[in-house]
């Protein structure tokens, strides 16, 4: 059997059509990625979830380079959550808000001791320690 010389679609001989083959990025498939991309997802897992192919996915970005700083901003979506639920955390657990302060002012709030240790063969171990305001000195006043 032989191959139809008109398109399907516009019934043009196929050597003039410039229909092409449909693409799979519609609405439908964008907000799939839109949503895989909020959950942080890699290129491979929002391609996955939305049904279409890496290579596909890619040449649809370099079309579309709007589409590659809105994904950007989407995969921030996780972290600004996090924050959020943190934040609301802090107001009513004191542990949580001091263990948020040690991460976020280290020096100002964290009792930990820093440690240094250098040495070699040749040279004498030495080590250094870091002094915590929070401890009790044998400081005499």
């Amino acid at each position: 059997m032989a191959r139809p010389k008109n398109c399907g679609r516009c019934n043009k001989p196929k050597t003039q059509c410039k229909c092409g083959r449909p693409t799979k990025f519609n609405e439908e498939t964008i907000h799939k990625l839109r949503e895989a991309f909020s959950m942080d997802c890699t290129d491979e897992e929002a391609c996955c979830y939305a049904d279409v192919g890496l290579t596909a996915f890619y040449n649809f970005q370099k079309k579309n380079p709007k589409f590659v700083n809105e994904k950007q901003l989407l995969k921030q979506k996780p972290y600004l959550l996090a924050r959020k639920s943190v934040m609301h955390g802090v107001k009513s657990d004191p542990k949580l808000a001091l263990e948020y302060m040690k991460l976020k002012k280290n020096k100002e709030f964290n009792t930990n001791t820093n440690v240094s240790v250098a040495g070699d063969k040749e040279n004498p171990l030495v080590i250094v320690t870091g002094h915590n305001p929070y401890e009790d000195g044998d400081d005499e006043n």
